[in-house]
């Protein structure tokens, strides 16, 4: 479906953007730089913030991106 994980996050942040989301208005922040790496997207809204890492194969690796997000 989708050709490159870049092209996925367009169409996410497509989605977002349309406020067709669990978190309806929300701050967006591409290729965010962390201590260990740079996450895909990072949303903030007034009551949270998500990091989102995407990935068109190896979903062991997505987890584990999103985990050591989580931990730094």
């Amino acid at each position: 479906m989708f050709s490159t994980e870049d092209d996925l996050v367009t169409a996410f942040l497509a989605l977002v953007e349309s406020r067709r989301t669990p978190w309806g208005q929300a701050a967006i922040v591409r290729e965010f730089p962390y201590i260990s790496g740079r996450t895909d997207v990072v949303l903030a809204t007034e009551q949270k913030t998500v990091a989102i890492e995407a990935k068109l194969k190896d979903w062991r690796r997505a987890l584990n991106q999103a985990y050591r997000i989580r931990s730094a």
